[in-house]
């Protein structure tokens, strides 16, 4: 190889490397016609390479400890800079929000951005101190008026109270005249001595007086609904006579308004 490489590059040394801790040294010595004669070999160990590779394990291992200590310090700056400014931001706020005095702020110095972060934070506490003072303010009449709202649905209910008991004591007071008088007006078409205009007439009064009738005893049931007492009958009825009853009822509201 080290033959071939002096024919190819015309001259009378070459340089080859035997291994890595090892290279050796060709030489082409000529005879008395100036032709190759001997080929001589000097072989001998690699210190400067081996040096070489033993500081670039040194460097190498040089440069990991020096970033792997930069970076722990970077950390631990952080750390001090950043970190525990932050954390005493944050217990702070926790601190103003578990309690009840509206007037602790957040006390962190710098002129960073968390400093920025805990102004806004103590701008922020100071809106919400306003408007709770003004909601307190807006407060007091508030309650005046629920009060006096409270006050007055007392009086109303007292005063429907008093009306149900009211109706519920005079049913017997409304209904005895109305029961005379259509008792009365039974009495009176048994008679067949009426003329036929005079027992209209009674019939007319009988029908006013029922129809009056009901319309006490449905006043009388709205009293009992309101106080409470009201009370489910369940029977028979006629449904045409309801029917009739409804119509005339309000025949003259509808004449009135054209209707049929």
């Amino acid at each position: 190889m080290a033959k071939a490489t002096i024919e190819e590059t015309n001259t009378n040394l070459s340089v080859q490397v035997l291994a890595q801790n090892e290279i050796a040294g060709y030489a082409v010595i000529p005879d008395l016609l100036e032709q190759p004669g001997l080929l001589l070999k000097t072989s001998m160990e690699r210190d400067i390479y081996s040096q070489g590779q033993l500081s670039l394990r040194y460097y190498t291992l040089s440069t990991l400890v020096i970033g792997i200590s930069f970076c722990v310090l970077t950390l631990g700056f952080l750390r001090w800079l950043v970190l525990s400014r932050l954390g005493r931001l944050s217990y702070q706020v926790n601190q103003i929000g578990i309690s009840n005095h509206h007037d602790v702020r957040v006390q962190l110095s710098g002129n960073d951005e968390l400093s920025r972060l805990a102004q806004t934070i103590d701008w922020t506490l100071e809106q919400i101190s306003h408007r709770t003072n003004e909601l307190e303010l807006a407060k007091q009449p508030a309650e005046a008026a629920k009060e006096a709202a409270e006050s007055a649905e007392e009086t109303a209910n007292a005063a429907n109270a008093a009306k149900s008991v009211f109706l519920a004591n005079m049913s017997h007071e409304l209904r005895t005249p109305l029961n005379v008088i259509i008792g009365f007006a039974q009495i009176l078409r048994r008679d067949q001595t009426l003329q036929p205009q005079q027992q209209e007439k009674l019939n007319i009064i009988n029908r006013s007086s029922d129809h009056l009738l009901s319309l006490i005893n449905d006043v009388l049931d709205m009293a009992k609904i309101e106080a409470g007492h009201t009370e489910l009958n369940l029977q028979n009825f006629d449904l045409h006579h309801l029917l009739n009853n409804l119509a005339d009822l309000f025949s003259l509201r509808a004449n009135a308004k054209g209707f049929q």
